[in-house]
Formats: C-alpha cells, sequence, structure tokens
C-alpha cells in the first residue's frame, strides 16, 4: 500500500506542468490524499480539477490554441531554454488532430516522455506504454531542471489558506418526536492564517443513490450563511438543526457545503452528507397488517412480461416487491402508474389513485440496480434497464414519500444479442475516450484488448456536474466480470479488474435516469 508522501512527486508534477510554480503545502496534502485513496490515479479528480482550472477541455483545437498549450506546458516542465521544434510540433499535431485531449496533454507528455512519477520515487513510462515522441529530444540540462523541480515539494514553504468542513456530531442522526436535533460541523483553516476573512456554506437535500433529499420543512431553520475567522483563529463551528415529528416516512440525506465561489480562501474537504433517520416507523418498509405483497426478497409474488399487476400502498413506507425472471443482454422497461380500480390480487376494489409513484429495480443479491421517480407520465415512473446475468431480478413498487394508493406495474422486454459488442469503438491501454450518455436507456460499450493478464484499472468520471456514471466489463463470452458505481472519487467509477490477456468491453451508462459527458481511462495497475 502506498503511503501519502509517496505521490508527492506526482501531485508536483502536474502543478509545475500545468501552473509552472510548485505545488504549494496544502495542495500536497490535499492531492496525496486522493491519490493514496486512488491508487495514484490522476484522472480520479486531479487532473480534472486543474484542467478545469485552465479552461482546458476537449479536442481537436485549432493549432494556434493547441501551439500556446504545448508551448506553455513544455516551458512549464523544462525550462527556457530552447524546446526541440519536432517535441513541441508532435503534441500541437495530437491537439490539432484530436488523438490528444487539451485537458489530456499533461498526462500524454509525463507518460510519452518517461517522466511520470512513481511512488518509489523513480521515473518512468507505465508498463507497456508505446506512444510518443522520441525521448531524446529532450536536453540533460531539460531533464534536470524537470527533475530539480519536481524533487523540491518536500521544500515547498508555500503555504496559501485552505478550508475544510467535518462532522463533529454524528452524521446519521435520529429526528425525534418534537423540538429539534441538532447535527453539529467544524470548518477549519490551514495553512497562512494571519488574514482575517469569512467562509460561506449552504444545506441542501441529497438525492444520491436514489435517496430521499431533505427538504426546507425537514429543519427548524433552513441554513445557509457564513462563519467569520478573526487572524490566527483557525476552527469555526456550523450548527443544523432538524425538526422532530411524528411522521412515519423513509429516512432522508442532506449535505452541508462550503460555498468556495463566496468565501475568501479555496477548499479541500468541501461537504459532509448526513441523514435524517426515522424513529417513527420500523426502521424501513412499514407494511399494513393486511399488505398482501412482502417489502424483501422472501416475497414469492412474480410480474410477468407483458402481463400487468395491480395493488395497493396501504400506508406510508410501504414497498412492495415482485420476482422478475430476466435474462443476460435483453433489455427491460418497467412502469409504475396510478391505478383507478380493477382486479387487485385481493380481488375487484375501487380505491384511490396512487399519485405519485417511485420504482427500484434490486438484482438477486437485492442491492439496487435502477431507479426512477418522475419519468412515466407526470409524477408516475419509468424507468429502462439491462441485464447483465441470467436469473432473478427484484421489481420495488413505492409511493414518494408519504404516498399512498393503488397502482398498477407493467413490464416489457426487447431481446438484444448485440449488448455486448463494442459500439462506440476502441480504447487502448493508457488511453483515453470522451463520450456521452444522452438518454436513461443508453449505454457505450467499448472495445479493450488486454495485451497481458494481470490487473487493469479502470476508470470512468463525469465531466458534467450531475451526471453518475456506472462502469461494468464483459469478457469475451459477455459474461459481466465487473460492475461499478460510485467506486470513484464523488460519483465517479473505479475498478481494478483482473484480464487474462484477451478481448473485453466496457460499457459506460448512468446510473438510474442519469446522463451527462464522461470520461473513460484504462491503465496497467
Amino acid at each position: 500500500m502506498s503511503t501519502v508522501s509517496d505521490y508527492g512527486n506526482k501531485v508536483n508534477a502536474y502543478f509545475l506542468a500545468t501552473y509552472g510554480v510548485d505545488a504549494n503545502s496544502n495542495e500536497i496534502d490535499y492531492w496525496t490524499n486522493q491519490l493514496s485513496e486512488n491508487t495514484g490515479n490522476v484522472w480520479a479528480g486531479l487532473q480534472q480539477s486543474i484542467s478545469v482550472d485552465k479552461g482546458w477541455g476537449y479536442g481537436p483545437v485549432a493549432s494556434s490554441v493547441a501551439t500556446t498549450q504545448v508551448n506553455e506546458v513544455l516551458g512549464n516542465l523544462f525550462g527556457s531554454s530552447s524546446i526541440s521544434s519536432s517535441l513541441s510540433q508532435h503534441y500541437v499535431d495530437a491537439l490539432v488532430e484530436g488523438t490528444i485531449h487539451p485537458r489530456g496533454l499533461v498526462n500524454a507528455v509525463l507518460n510519452d516522455l518517461g517522466i511520470m512519477p512513481k511512488v518509489d520515487g523513480s521515473f518512468g513510462k507505465p508498463a507497456g506504454w508505446g506512444y510518443g515522441p522520441d525521448e531524446g529530444l529532450l536536453t540533460s540540462s531539460q531533464l534536470d531542471h524537470y527533475y530539480s523541480e519536481v524533487d523540491d515539494w518536500t521544500n515547498s514553504t508555500s503555504s496559501s489558506p485552505m478550508t475544510s468542513i467535518s462532522a463533529t456530531s454524528g452524521t446519521d442522526q435520529y429526528e425525534g418526536d418534537s423540538g429539534t436535533t441538532t447535527f453539529e460541523f467544524d470548518v477549519t483553516r490551514s495553512g497562512d492564517t494571519s488574514e482575517a476573512g469569512y467562509v460561506n456554506y449552504f444545506v441542501s437535500g441529497d438525492d444520491s443513490g436514489g435517496a430521499d433529499p431533505a427538504e426546507s420543512s425537514d429543519f427548524y431553520s433552513y441554513t445557509s450563511g457564513s462563519v467569520y475567522f478573526e487572524s490566527g483563529q483557525t476552527s469555526q463551528s456550523i450548527t443544523v438543526s432538524v425538526s422532530g415529528d411524528t411522521t412515519v416516512e423513509e429516512n432522508e440525506q442532506f449535505t452541508v457545503s462550503i460555498d468556495p465561489q463566496n468565501s475568501s480562501w479555496s477548499t479541500g474537504v468541501s461537504s459532509v452528507s448526513c441523514t435524517i433517520l426515522d424513529d417513527d416507523g420500523s426502521g424501513g418498509p412499514v407494511p399494513s397488517p393486511s399488505d398482501s405483497v412482502p417489502g424483501d426478497s422472501s416475497t414469492t409474488q412474480t410480474l410477468s412480461i407483458g402481463i400487468p399487476r395491480t395493488d395497493t400502498i396501504e400506508t406510508s413506507g410501504d414497498s412492495d416487491w415482485y420476482r422478475m425472471s430476466v435474462t443476460s443482454g435483453n433489455e427491460y422497461t418497467i412502469s409504475l402508474d396510478g391505478f383507478d380500480g380493477g382486479a387487485s390480487i385481493s380481488g375487484l376494489y375501487m380505491g384511490t389513485p396512487l399519485h405519485d409513484t417511485r420504482l427500484r429495480v434490486y438484482d438477486d443479491s437485492s442491492s439496487q440496480i435502477a431507479y426512477d421517480d418522475d419519468d412515466g407520465p407526470g409524477l408516475y415512473s419509468e424507468l429502462t434497464f439491462t441485464a447483465d446475468y441470467t436469473g432473478i431480478v427484484y421489481v420495488a413498487a413505492e409511493g414518494y414519500r408519504s404516498h399512498t394508493g393503488d397502482y398498477e406495474l407493467y413490464a416489457s422486454e426487447e431481446e438484444n444479442d448485440s449488448f455486448c459488442m463494442a459500439t462506440e469503438g476502441t480504447i487502448s491501454e493508457g488511453g483515453t475516450r470522451y463520450d456521452s450518455i444522452t438518454s436513461s436507456s443508453d449505454s457505450d460499450a467499448w472495445g479493450f484488448v488486454a495485451p497481458r493478464s494481470g490487473y487493469y484499472d479502470i476508470n470512468v468520471w463525469k465531466t458534467d456536474t450531475n451526471f453518475d456514471p456506472t462502469l461494468t466489463v464483459y469478457n469475451s463470452s459477455c459474461s459481466r466480470i465487473a460492475y461499478d458505481d460510485d467506486g470513484g472519487t464523488g460519483r465517479n467509477s473505479h475498478e481494478e479488474v483482473y484480464m487474462s490477456a484477451g478481448n473485453y468491453v466496457i460499457s459506460v451508462a448512468g446510473w438510474s435516469s442519469s446522463t451527462g459527458d464522461y470520461g473513460l481511462s484504462v491503465e496497467w495497475a
């Protein structure tokens, strides 16, 4: 296991190439921790962050733009001495042709020229890296300049202020039946604390993972505000008060975030997520004594393709689970609508339609694999997913928050024999691809040929703020060998996968109905 300090040279190399200066101590501390948690993969945050800051996006770009960026990066790395025109032109051409994106230029240069810092303190190319120009285009003085600058991070005396937030009370607390329950947080400041200033923060509902987001009515006062730091002060506290009630409801999430755009200093850890635990029910779905459909994998009720099922959400928090058979590779569309009366499991009745539905799909180990709230007509639910195994899934019908009433559940199937064929193109070891997921049913399949047996780091990261990507890897027999959602930083996906030499498909999709732009990389672990 690599230690935080092992990544100092790598952080400094990226800052040097991008900004022409060493990373300061706060930047070293923050990003080495991030790299340590993500096994050194710079695409899990570092490269994205500095690229966004510089305005470096996707290619291809005009020759003048490419020339400016190449001269800046090479000059930052190797000093003011004349850079080989062959070396510069190689990267200008790559940016103009789009074989390297502007945001990937630093990564390409460090790897191509064999000067990427490694965790053991040495420099070199990743194993099997076969790209780039002749390394001999650099002079010894240019390399000496680079190595001396990169190795200098341990002597960095820069200490720009940086703020972070952490919870000092439990992040998951019961709300109580009355009064308020307080969630406590510390905002801390490191580095140079000689100047006074302020930090703005705000509270927002958090629906990550399909959770119920907290709303303004859940708080004694829906909080946003600021804390002020006197000269030399290093810590301030924030209190968020949650209102108690006796309503049976699901647990709800919220996030307290520092607003870096309206604060005096840059931000390290910028947010903390918390859960308001409901203590008025049984801690989970609350079935009625007469509930005919269980709310877990013990259910014997089934949902068959093309045959609607109707029943009732009797109480707030009720969840009706149905077993459904699926075939690997086939696509399934499930809808959940309010129902205005008809034949149900318990007989003929006329009732009140379920006004606002919510729909979930779980795999055979009861792990959620799909979710939707309002993608059907009005406030009704509809989702589409592709089965990556043959067997049973569980389809759960629910009412949103406290809604109850009668519903109709329906599933359709579309056979797909080519789901694990590469439809987007190919990606090579050490390569990066960018594309978009444009709908809830969209998935991008990339072909990958593992040149040798061993472990590969596969990363998918969002380039749209609200996109939540998922990652699935299939072998040449179209069998799933790996899946990840949120294993990277934030909602990004990361998986270290053992592959024998051969052909694979890497599939990228959006979790639930999430859509947006993404990047994909494959590296030798």
